[in-house]
């Protein structure tokens, strides 16, 4: 009787066996994506259910849902993703917010200041310069103008900005410090101590009148 030799089968290389092992490695991570992205959303809401701000957020929602084009509650629901720390969803509430109201100096003041905590500084100056052009008195957004302007540099326009703010928001003080910023950077320094001195006094005067305001108790 003839005996056939069993014949082993030849051993998977070590490299190959590794692929597989990534490639199923692979599959399962892209299968968790996929139900994260299902589960996301849901969870989120949820997340946005708990903490200080969840009575607004959950108001706030409402409202927007109920009056789409109520501008004014759309920037509170801005802000208050804001607060929450998601300025993805706030950007897009404020973005809405522009679209619905173009003339809304407000809205364009809201997204402004969320573009810059996103360094995006280019749509930013953009957005404060046509609040001021649909609201020339609009103060904040004239700070935040002026400021940016600092920031990058361009001091004898921050300077124009916050010279004219400064007149129509003469008890300011944060407008003073701006100012004074922006003057020592186009190497006015006398003016900018005088803004300075100023600021001072002003935070020195709201002190005062706050401590005034205190309704302290008798014997005390």
């Amino acid at each position: 009787m003839t005996v056939t030799p069993s014949v082993e089968a030849p051993a998977r290389p070590a490299s190959k066996r590794r692929i597989r092992g990534w490639n199923a490695v692979g599959v399962g991570l892209a299968v968790l994506a996929g139900l994260l992205l299902l589960v996301y959303p849901w969870a989120y809401d949820r997340y946005l259910d708990q903490g200080p701000l969840n009575r607004t957020l959950r108001t706030l929602r409402a409202q927007v849902r109920e009056r789409p084009d109520d501008v004014a509650a759309r920037l509170q629901l801005a802000m208050a993703y804001q607060r929450k720390g998601d300025l993805r969803r706030a950007a897009r509430q404020a973005r809405e917010a522009v679209r619905r109201d173009p003339s809304d100096a407000a809205a364009r003041y809201v997204l402004g200041t969320l573009l810059l905590q996103e360094r995006r500084y280019d749509e930013a100056e953009a957005l404060f310069r046509e609040a001021l052009r649909f609201e020339p008195g609009h103060r904040l957004a004239g700070l935040e103008l002026g400021r940016l302007y600092a920031a990058r540099g361009r001091f004898a326009e921050a300077v124009a900005v916050l010279e004219g703010l400064a007149g129509r928001w003469p008890d300011a003080p944060t407008v003073q410090e701006a100012l004074a910023r922006a003057l020592a950077g186009a190497g006015r320094e006398r003016e900018a101590a005088q803004a300075r001195e100023r600021a001072a006094e002003q935070r020195r005067r709201q002190v005062e009148s706050h401590f005034q305001e205190v309704p302290w108790r008798e014997g005390d």
